[in-house]
């Protein structure tokens, strides 16, 4: 299983986040943030659709 280690994000104002820039080496970063997020909504979706068919069989 893969290590899975949380970090703290400190939350800024949203009317605040719009006038930030990302530097260019976090965008790596997020790209590999997005494609875990994509990686857990397809797993999600994955066993969502397995507890129906279960739920289906009872």
């Amino acid at each position: 299983m893969e290590n899975m280690h949380l970090r703290r994000v400190r939350t800024m104002p949203r009317h605040s986040q719009s006038l930030t820039m990302a530097p260019y080496s976090s965008v790596s970063l997020v790209e590999q943030l997005e494609d875990r997020i994509l990686c857990h909504e397809k797993t999600t979706a994955a066993l969502v659709e397995h507890a129906f068919r279960i739920k289906d069989d009872i």
